[in-house]
C-alpha cells in the first residue's frame, strides 16, 4: 500500500461475505451486518477460524491494511463485500455445473444431489452486473460514503434447492428431482455458513437497487446456453465434472448423443461427441410394395 501513497483518490476493494466466517459469532435470526466483521479477541480462536476459512481469513486482512493505512497515511478506500456471485462469464462455474446437469438430466437420469447439512441453509446471491452497479455508485457518491464497508447482493434469500428450482423453470424442465444425501455430493452454493447478508447499509447509503433475481438467472442461463458453443474448453470441464459427480457409465454414451445434437444443431461438429453416434443411420422411409400393389388394385 505504501507504493500507491498520493497515486490514488480511493481504493474500492472487492471483498466478501467469507469474512463473516472468522468473526465473532452473531444471532441466527437476522442477516449479517456489515459490523459484524469482528474478530474474536483470543490468537488461539482467530488461527481456529483461520484454519477453517483461509480464505474469509485474508480477506478480511486485506479490509484491516486498508483501515490502518487509512489511520496513518489518509488511504480512501471502500469495500464491497459480496456473496456467492452469478451470473456471464463466472469463473467458478458452480451455476453452470448445477445448469449443465439439469439440461442433460433426462439423458443422466440421477436426481441433483443437496447435501443433508445444506437442505434448509439459507445464503444470498450477488449478480455481477449489480457489482459494476455499485461501483459507480460508490464513485458518484464521493467522499460521504468513503472508508465503509458494504454487503452487495440480491434483495431475496436463497437455498440450494430454490437455486436448482429457479434453474429448472427458466428451462421449463418440470420432470427434475433432487435427493438429500450425507454422501460425497456436487453443491456449488452455499459457500459459506453465516447466512445472508444485510444490504440495507448499500441500499440507503449508495441508493443501490439490486437487480430482479428472475432478471439475473433468466441472463445468466442465456449465457452459459451460449458458452456451451461458443466455450468448448471450460464446457468440457463441466462435462468432465459431471462424469465425476452424476453420469454413470451405462448414461455416458445418451449423455454424448444428447451432447453432440445439441452442438450439430448449432452448427458445431465435435468428432469426440459424434463418435458416440455410429449406428445412428437415418434415411428415406421405405415404401411397402404390397400396399403400393393394394392401392393399384383399388
Amino acid at each position: 500500500m505504501q507504493l500507491l501513497k498520493g497515486k490514488i483518490g480511493l481504493y474500492i476493494y472487492i471483498s466478501t461475505d467469507s469474512v463473516y466466517e472468522v468473526c465473532n459469532p452473531k444471532p441466527d435470526w437476522r442477516p449479517t451486518k456489515e459490523s459484524d466483521a469482528v474478530r474474536p479477541t483470543g490468537q488461539k480462536e482467530v488461527e481456529l477460524l483461520k484454519k477453517a476459512d483461509n480464505y474469509g481469513h485474508f480477506k478480511l486482512k486485506a479490509e484491516e491494511a486498508l483501515e490502518h493505512y487509512h489511520d496513518l497515511d489518509g488511504l480512501q478506500y471502500v469495500s464491497l463485500r459480496l456473496s456467492d456471485v452469478i451470473g456471464p462469464r463466472d469463473t467458478t462455474q458452480r451455476f453452470w455445473m448445477h445448469q449443465m446437469w439439469i439440461e442433460l438430466y433426462d439423458e443422466i437420469s440421477k436426481p441433483l444431489q443437496i447435501p443433508t447439512k445444506f437442505a434448509e441453509k439459507k445464503s444470498s446471491l450477488t449478480y455481477v452486473e449489480d457489482v459494476a452497479t455499485a461501483i459507480e455508485l460508490v464513485i458518484q457518491k464521493g467522499a460521504k460514503v468513503h472508508n465503509e464497508a458494504f454487503n452487495i447482493a440480491m434483495d431475496e434469500e436463497f437455498t440450494l434447492s430454490n437455486i436448482l428450482l429457479r434453474i429448472a423453470n427458466i428451462l421449463d424442465k418440470q420432470n427434475v428431482e433432487s435427493e438429500l444425501t450425507d454422501e460425497h455430493a456436487y453443491y456449488g452454493y452455499p459457500t459459506v455458513t453465516k447466512g445472508p447478508i444485510d444490504i440495507s447499509k448499500a441500499m440507503e447509503m449508495l441508493d443501490f437497487k439490486p437487480t430482479d433475481p428472475e432478471v439475473a438467472f433468466q441472463d445468466t442461463i442465456e449465457f452459459y446456453k451460449k458458452a456451451f458453443i461458443e466455450f468448448p474448453k471450460q464446457r468440457d470441464v463441466i462435462i468432465g465434472d459431471l462424469l465425476d459427480f452424476a453420469i454413470t457409465q451405462d448414461k455416458k454414451d445418451g449423455v454424448y448423443k444428447a451432447i453432440d445434437k445439441r452442438l450439430s444443431a448449432a452448427g458445431v461438429v465435435d468428432k469426440r461427441y459424434r463418435k458416440y453416434r455410429r449406428g445412428e443411420v437415418s434415411g428415406l422411409p421405405v415404401v411397402n410394395k404390397d400396399d403400393n400393389k393394394q392401392k393399384d388394385e383399388l
